[in-house]
């Protein structure tokens, strides 16, 4: 099955294996989720491609334990049929198919489960403008190799090519500092959220029961550990358990992790703890930098004091689930 190509669901072209996977974790939508899911199954599976040491050809390999063989299936087949001597005799035309590289001409052999590789790029493709005009924008590195379907080495020799190499360090040293300096500040925008929080909490009234408490739950059959940032309880031993979310650290603009499982992982958690009995609720940085989390989280309290029910919500995606009470009450 070959997945290279054109997206099966938006048509864009992938030409290498990890600009598919990049392609893919980057897309949320159900179609590009499912395909995920598709391709990380295929790629579960053990293959190997490697050169025949006889004839030149490329071969798969699927078992682990033939990994190390040196010749195909053909001159396996070859060697067992003709004599020694005669199979030694035998020549072959062993001059490469081209495949990618750095320098876009030199043949390279991969192992990564490609059965060829004919993406070549010359100055002036579409290929090398679209590395070009990302570096000289000022794109992150991952985002130009996602987005132009290349290696780092490629994208490396590309703007060598079109800028030279002093030039290039200059710009990629200067783009790597303004980086560290975003992800610096990030880090100190996002710290005391918790506490902030807390505080807005206390302003109107809401005792804090517990703060980052872990607990043992079930997620996707595994017993694992997570932590919850704030407890509150109602008076009839309901528990509701609050996250404060860090748009640095979670959802789409996570800058230290991939973001699709950074989502998951979070919708996880609170679908988990929901499932347990417990009300559960997400709030990002922006909510609550704003007071719209301290709001909309005395609305939620008026209600679950009023009824018989428990909350579940994330903020990305945005899933809200108001349930009757169901099972033991934590």
């Amino acid at each position: 099955m070959n997945y290279l190509g054109d997206c099966r669901v938006c048509g864009q072209p992938m030409p290498t294996y990890r600009a598919l996977t990049q392609h893919l974790r980057k897309r949320l939508d159900d179609d590009h989720r499912k395909l995920l899911h598709e391709w990380l199954a295929w790629r579960a599976e053990y293959r190997l491609t490697t050169r025949c040491r006889k004839c030149g050809s490329l071969f798969e390999v699927r078992d682990k334990a033939l990994k190390g063989r040196k010749r195909c299936p053909t001159c396996d087949d070859l060697r067992r049929k003709l004599g020694k001597r005669q199979y030694e005799a035998l020549t072959f035309d062993t001059k490469p198919t081209d495949h990618l590289s750095p320098k876009g001409k030199v043949p390279m052999v991969r192992r990564d489960g490609l059965t060829a590789r004919t993406l070549r790029w010359e100055p002036g493709d579409p290929t090398y403008q679209r590395v070009v005009h990302a570096i000289q924008a000022g794109d992150r590195i991952n985002d130009i190799r996602q987005q132009a379907g290349v290696t780092y080495p490629v994208l490396r020799a590309i703007g060598e090519h079109a800028f030279g190499k002093e030039i290039l360090d200059r710009m990629m040293h200067t783009r790597k500092v303004r980086t560290i300096h975003q992800t610096l500040t990030l880090l100190t925008l996002h710290s005391g959220l918790e506490d902030e929080l807390v505080s807005q909490m206390e302003a109107e009234g809401i005792v804090i029961h517990a703060r980052n408490r872990w607990r043992t739950i079930q997620v996707r059959g595994e017993t694992t550990c997570r932590e919850a940032d704030i407890e509150v309880r109602l008076e009839d031993g309901r528990t509701i358990l609050i996250f404060c979310d860090g748009e640095a650290f979670h959802g789409p603009s996570c800058r230290f992790r991939d973001p699709s499982a950074c989502i998951d992982y979070d919708t996880e958690t609170a679908q988990a703890f929901y499932a347990l009995g417990y009300s559960a609720l997400r709030y990002s940085e922006t909510e609550i930098r704003s007071g719209e989390a301290a709001s909309h989280l005395l609305g939620v309290l008026d209600r679950l004091k009023t009824s018989a029910l428990r909350v579940c919500r994330t903020w990305y995606p945005a899933v809200e689930h108001l349930e009757p009470q169901a099972g033991r009450t934590p």
